[in-house]
């Protein structure tokens, strides 16, 4: 589903923004202390954080440290944004920050349940489209440029210079033969071909003297022994998938100067003697020869940035072994902490352990006020419980507080709440954590749990259980609807799935009567869940059946004024606090 998978892309791309914050920072800190080759080797940790959308998770993660959004603990993937977001209730984000979030989510739009489709489904469909689009749209344009260039270079002719070739390559231990071309069709030096890589100079260099060449001709040699001519369209296919994101276009624009400034390192450390000056002057030679009506495009390395480049030869100083050291065990450390996930907690402390159980339960004991309330568990009352606006509270020791509200979810789990912060706390066996809820949250929840009646807890999850087994349709019934001969036995013939209610109540009378033994805790139970929505589809049928026969004579709204279980629902229901407190 396009969705999910830009959905995927946004995710990847927040958590590579982070990390290319952090080498930024890195670069500015380390500008003219460590080799070029160190920061350019950082940005690999982009491509990896852009292109891999899982990773291992480590108590060392940088991103332990920092307020991070749930992770999928079978993906072992980061969730900024929830692939379920157009579904979701209220739709929300969490990037780690209370303040950032609450501005975002503050303009997304709320599930609209009464529309075949939530408008944040339309939004995520919207964007999902403009951004394959615009997304196809560069890359088919960079590929028809690629095109052009390598058709302009065919009538590249052979440079014979063997020699100074072999000597380039012998300077940076390249066992590879390259062929070197020249051609009038381009302004400055190329590198053609992924699988077997040639280079390509300007015609217009061919007179430059061989020191010259040679510095270029390596330069060159360089790129290809570090597959640059591979990483760089590679980084280009990444960056148009991640194009709406701005870090990712500042981060490829740093990258490629980091490249080409510990491509000019490597060829002034490949020299025995100090050619700072030649080679800078080389350089500039060269770039006033450049016509940049035609540069090579997408192939071309070292026509930009000629200033920087320049500054960058001239500072040089060829780094000692312990700063050689220093760069390595930094990339490495720096690696680990940036590609690393954040250590999963599988307690079931972590709210979005707590939820996943709780969305698996069929009712939830609610106590309020010392009373009982059987809420089921679905949808409108999980969404109270949406993780992404619970922010974990540390505290050593349970603070000494009156919980005006608690949820017992099981035997092991219970989540109290306190109106005074408002606080959330979950208890699993004797451990406990705190979180810090919005007073929003706590309030609509306890109206929510108000709503249906008091009674025995047990009620509620009796009648689920017995729902649940009535709407389970049997794979035979009775086919009473045919004329037989009295002589004749009920044939018995197997029927998909029926699509009247009444076949479910006749195939399965006994729990039907279970339900209507509970009496008046039952209905009380049934009313609640048409008063929050919750009753739909087969069930809400089976329900308004249950319900007529518990009210009998108290039923005032007569057969056939009404054309849905709902509608039945919303022409008793000014008569529905009179019975709720008649039972009482």
């Amino acid at each position: 589903m396009l969705e999910n998978f830009f959905i995927s892309v946004l995710n990847m791309s927040i958590t590579a923004s982070v990390v290319a914050i952090i080498i930024m920072i890195l670069r500015r800190i380390f500008k003219n202390k460590l080799p070029k080759t160190f920061t350019y080797g950082l940005w690999a940790i982009v491509l990896i954080r852009l292109l891999i959308p899982f990773s291992f998770s480590s108590m060392f993660s940088l991103f332990n440290v920092m307020l991070t959004p749930s992770i999928n603990n079978t993906t072992n993937i980061i969730q900024y944004v929830p692939l379920d977001i157009g579904m979701m209730h209220t739709p929300a984000i969490d990037i780690g920050g209370g303040v950032i979030n609450q501005q975002i989510n503050s303009f997304l739009p709320p599930a609209t349940p009464y529309n075949s489709a939530n408008p944040m489904q339309i939004i995520m469909f919207i964007l999902s489209a403009i951004w394959i689009m615009i997304g196809l749209g560069m890359f088919l344009f960079s590929s028809i440029i690629y095109l052009i260039t390598v058709n302009r270079l065919k009538t590249a002719t052979l440079y014979h210079n063997n020699n100074l070739i072999d000597k380039c390559s012998e300077k940076i231990n390249l066992r590879k033969d390259v062929g070197v071309y020249m051609s009038d069709r381009i302004s400055t030096p190329v590198v053609c071909g992924f699988i077997r890589p040639r280079i390509i100079l300007p015609l217009s260099i061919a007179n430059n003297n061989s020191i010259e060449l040679e510095y270029i001709i390596t330069h060159e040699l360089i790129h290809i022994k570090r597959y640059d001519y591979i990483i760089k369209p590679f980084s280009l296919i990444l960056l148009y998938i991640h194009w709406f994101n701005p870090l990712m276009w500042l981060s490829y624009i740093l990258a490629y100067k980091d490249m080409e400034l510990s491509c000019d390192e490597r060829v002034l450390s490949a020299s025995n003697k100090d050619i700072r000056s030649e080679y800078a002057t080389a350089l500039l030679n060269f770039s006033v020869k450049q016509n940049n009506l035609f540069n090579g495009g997408l192939l071309a390395f070292g026509e930009k940035n000629i200033i920087t480049r320049v500054k960058g030869i001239i500072s040089y100083k060829k780094p000692t072994f312990w700063i050689s050291m220093i760069a390595v065990i930094l990339i490495a450390a720096v690696s680990f902490v940036t590609i690393a996930n954040p250590k999963q907690d599988l307690s079931f402390l972590n709210k979005d352990n707590a939820l996943s159980l709780l969305a698996q339960q069929n009712s939830i004991i609610a106590k309020i006020e010392g009373k009982e309330h059987a809420i089921p568990s679905h949808a409108s009352f999980i969404k109270f419980f949406e993780s992404n606006k619970w922010k974990e509270k540390k505290l050593k020791s349970p603070l000494e507080l009156v919980s005006e509200m608690e949820f017992e979810v099981n035997e092991k789990l219970t989540i109290k709440f306190y109106s005074s912060e408002p606080l959330a706390m979950i208890l699993y066996d004797e451990d406990f954590r705190y979180y810090t809820i919005p007073r929003g949250v706590y309030t609509n929840l306890h109206d929510y749990a108000l709503s249906y009646p008091v009674g025995n807890g047990d009620i509620g999850k009796r009648v689920e259980e017995y729902l649940t087994i009535i709407m389970s349709f049997p794979n035979t019934v009775s086919n009473s609807q045919e004329n037989v001969n009295a002589e004749q036995q009920t044939t018995v013939i197997p029927l998909p799935a029926s699509s009247n209610p009444q076949d479910y109540i006749d195939a399965h009378q006994q729990e039907y009567q279970m339900i209507l033994e509970m009496g008046e805790e039952a209905l009380h139970y049934m009313l609640a869940q048409f008063q929050v929505g919750e009753a739909r589809g087969l069930k809400s049928h089976i329900m308004m059946a249950l319900c007529i026969d518990i009210l009998g004579d108290r039923n005032n709204v007569a057969v056939g004024t009404y054309n849905s279980p709902e509608e039945w629902y919303e022409k008793l229901n000014p008569y529905t606090a009179g019975i709720m407190r008649t039972a009482e």
